[in-house]
């Protein structure tokens, strides 16, 4: 074909093969991967191939003759190039691979041994297809056919991943596709030069060389693509992505999740095979693909600050990796993309991407972490909580276990004695039973101190604050102490400035002052004095002071006054105590947010003074005034009574019936089990029910609700007698239907005061109709919880203010 127009398109061809070259040759230098040098290889093969083309025809003898055998050795080697290409994209087997050069070299050498003396004899198409004769042609068709499934098979297979790849990557290999496509229409042409008779011109090639020109864009795209074209390509996947780094800032719960997601979507931005996302200490969040391995080992030999960069993988061929660093707040982390045989190209435009999305996994890392961080604090809080209360309910039991286990036995003990004390005895036996008395009431105080304590430091005992007058408190605590001090003919003197008022719990506030104020008596000489005095210690405080004319303290003495159980070698002077009277004083004075302390000098005497917030509010009086003492001896009630006493130990049973004994006309039904407690009461009809709480079978308190759940015994009077003298189980068994609270050891008086008002007195009845006489038994913690306490009908009677032999530490 001589047209010079046709010359021409060939010419512009050849040329745009070459530049096509050239560039590919450009991108093989920068980055010397396989993949590159291979599509260089090509594309300068058929570049070569082109501009054989154009010089050949004007060649005669042994130099055309060398170009034609150029020209078909350039077929061969662009057509293996290729193949190998795709080798490098989808691995072929080494057999296929064998095959494939064994036919190209084939095909190639025959060819040029059966055209020797027919191509290249200096006339642009001097041979037909007949003198190329049969061998010949067939082997040109051969070849072409090999060069072409070399080309087309690479072309498809990329087509088809390039659906499963991400945009950009699959953009790349569908444009290569397609140039694979326009190299093979130039090996028509080319060969159709050959074999086309001399003279034979037509539409047909001026075609494929225009089909082959517009192609070299295409070439030129997949090899070296503009910014402004990936832009294009990644369109699609542009809302994706944000919307996948909105997920990635706002909602991604944990980090592990947040490192597989992010590592998703960075591995789909660059076209990667694998790779992994570190947190700070290069901590591993989420690795992904086959080539995880080598980036946990990328990883470990980075530095341990590093900057970004795109690495060779040491020993795996021709792969890369981008490595960008994560400026963590913790620290630096890392995001490392790993290129495989799907991605054979990592430019700078994927760089750059890489590292725009690694500042958005930066922040959500950081985000994660500080979410994190609080809802582990927020475990941490739950779980410290969940322990704190279990504590805290186990310390309740030890209290109300302790309670009940120290006090059952001095029940029986003080109990006892305190009835033989009632009867005509002699007074040898007088100076016995007042023995046990001092004994058993010593041991019941030390027991009262430790649970108070232990309370306190659980948290468990109750304070019910009020405005008390302080004038009226000291008044109360002299007249206890007065027949102690009048025993050792001490003098107690006062100076009280006008009406103050504090605000604190008045039954603890007394037990301050009276633990005090006998001490001040105790450790004083006989003749002695002690002054009592309260002045407004300044703006929001009352100073309560107690001074003696006692032998004073030095200051080694003053250092240990506070500790448990130190007495200061009282013991050895005589002087009856606990050893832990000021210690629980001046716990209880700062539960109450006051203060206690001591000024003392040797053979000076010593003054010992508490502290409490001042309230201006006038009080109209201390507050919890003790009744008469009720009486203790025989009496008669106007008809039979029937009392339910259950109760597992026999000494408190058989306690109850001698202090019965003074009340004739009250018949005693027992049991020490609870499964009987509501058959017994169904039967005999009680007039009050006595209920221990901790019983060998039942709770207490299961049998309280078990005699409240039946109808004809719903408004039966029920009195816990118990030792337990924890304010919380008190103030719980109220609320449950209790309409009295007694504690152990058993008072004698508040005893037989509680019987009269149940079952002896006129209003007794009433009582017994109505079930709401003890749910208002006075405010948890009003009295002390050692003291022998009786919470009835709304009023505390304390043992130690009714004439009890029991009295505070």
């Amino acid at each position: 074909m001589n047209d010079p127009a046709f010359a021409a398109l060939q010419d512009i061809t050849a040329a745009a093969f070459v530049v096509v070259a050239l560039l590919a040759l450009r991108e093989w230098m920068r980055d010397r991967d396989r993949i590159h040098g291979y599509l260089a290889t090509t594309l300068l093969a058929l570049g070569g191939v082109a501009t054989l083309a154009l010089i050949g025809p004007n060649l005669t003898g042994t130099a055309g003759t060398v170009v034609a055998d150029a020209e078909l050795v350039l077929f061969m080697v662009s057509g293996a190039a290729l193949l190998w290409v795709r080798h490098q994209v989808v691995p072929l087997r080494r057999l296929a691979r064998g095959a494939a050069a064994a036919a190209l070299t084939v095909s190639g050498l025959g060819l040029i041994v059966a055209t020797r003396g027919t191509v290249g004899t200096g006339a642009a198409c001097s041979s037909t297809p007949s003198q190329l004769g049969p061998g010949a042609a067939a082997l040109g068709v051969f070849a072409a056919c090999t060069w072409s499934a070399c080309v087309l098979e690479p072309g498809y297979r990329l087509w088809r991943l390039s659906h499963d790849l991400p945009a950009v990557q699959g953009a790349r290999l569908r444009f290569l596709s397609a140039g694979y496509a326009a190299v093979v229409a130039v090996v028509v042409v080319e060969v159709s030069a050959v074999l086309t008779p001399c003279g034979t011109s037509g539409l047909v090639p001026t075609l494929l060389q225009l089909v082959a020109l517009a192609i070299m864009p295409v070439l030129y795209i997949s090899f070296v693509s503009p910014s402004w074209v990936r832009g294009i390509w990644r369109q699609r996947e542009e809302e994706a992505l944000r919307g996948a780094v909105q997920e990635l800032l706002l909602f991604t719960p944990d980090r592990a999740t947040l490192g597989d997601r992010a590592l998703q979507w960075a591995i789909r931005l660059v076209g990667g095979e694998g790779g992994l996302v570190a947190d700070a200490g290069k901590v591993v969040l989420a690795t992904a693909g086959p080539s995880a391995g080598d980036a946990v080992s990328l990883l470990s030999g980075l530095p341990a600050t590093f900057g970004p960069s795109v690495v060779a993988l040491p020993g795996a061929g021709e792969r890369r990796a981008i490595v960008q660093p994560l400026a963590l707040a913790t620290g630096q982390g890392a995001l490392i993309v790993i290129s495989g045989h799907l991605s054979p190209l990592f430019q700078t435009d994927e760089f750059d991407r890489l590292a725009g999305y690694a500042s958005s996994i930066t922040a959500a890392l950081d985000r994660v972490r500080l979410f994190e961080n609080a809802r582990r604090k927020e475990a941490e809080l739950s779980e410290a909580r969940d322990i704190a209360q279990a504590a805290s309910s186990a310390k309740s039991d030890f209290l109300s276990r302790m309670s009940h286990e120290l006090r059952t036995p001095l029940t029986a003990m003080l109990g006892f004695a305190e009835l033989m004390r009632l009867d005509e005895i002699t007074p040898k036996h007088v100076e016995y039973v007042d023995t046990i008395l001092r004994a058993g009431t010593h041991l019941l105080a030390l027991v009262n101190d430790v649970l108070d304590i232990a309370a306190i430091e659980a948290g468990k005992l109750a304070m019910s604050p009020e405005f008390l007058n302080v004038r009226s408190v000291i008044a109360e605590t002299i007249d206890l102490i007065r027949p102690l001090a009048d025993g050792r003919r001490i003098t107690v003197e006062t100076r009280v400035d006008s009406e103050l008022t504090v605000a604190a719990d008045h039954q603890r506030l007394k037990q301050i002052l009276l633990n005090l104020v006998s001490n001040a008596v105790k450790y004083n000489r006989d003749l002695g004095v002690v002054r009592i005095s309260a002045i407004r210690f300044d703006r929001a405080t009352v100073r309560i002071s107690v001074t003696d004319t006692g032998g004073g303290l030095t200051d080694v003495q003053i250092a240990k006054l506070f500790s448990p159980f130190e007495r200061l070698q009282a013991d050895r002077a005589g002087v009856a105590g606990t050893g832990l009277g000021l210690t629980l004083s001046r716990t209880l004075a700062e539960a109450m947010h006051g203060r206690m302390g001591v000024e003392s000098s040797l053979g000076e005497g010593s003054t010992f003074w508490v502290e409490m917030p001042w309230h201006e509010e006038a009080a109209a009086g201390a507050g919890g005034a003790a009744g008469q003492a009720p009486p203790t001896d025989h009496r008669e009630y106007e008809s039979e009574r029937t009392i339910l006493l259950v109760e597992d130990t026999l000494s408190n049973i058989r306690l109850v019936e001698g202090i019965l004994e003074r009340r004739p006309q009250v018949r005693l039904v027992t049991t020490e089990q609870g499964a009987f407690a509501v058959e017994l009461a169904q039967q005999h009809r009680p007039d009050l029910v006595l209920l221990d709480l901790h019983l060998p079978d039942l709770d207490g308190s299961i049998v309280l609700e078990q005699l409240r759940a039946e109808t004809d015994l719903a408004t039966m009077p029920v009195v816990m007698l118990t030792a337990d003298a924890t304010p919380g189980q008190r103030e719980r068994l109220l609320a449950s239907g209790a309409q009295g609270y007694l504690t152990k050891p058993i008072s004698i008086p508040l005893f037989l005061e509680m019987v009269d008002r149940f079952v002896g007195s006129p209003t007794a009845a009433a009582a017994r109709g109505g079930g709401d006489s003890g749910h208002g038994a006075s405010s948890p913690g009003s009295a002390a919880a050692g003291d022998a306490e009786l919470y009835l009908d709304g009023v505390v009677v304390v043992g130690e203010e009714q004439g009890s032999p029991l009295s505070p530490s």
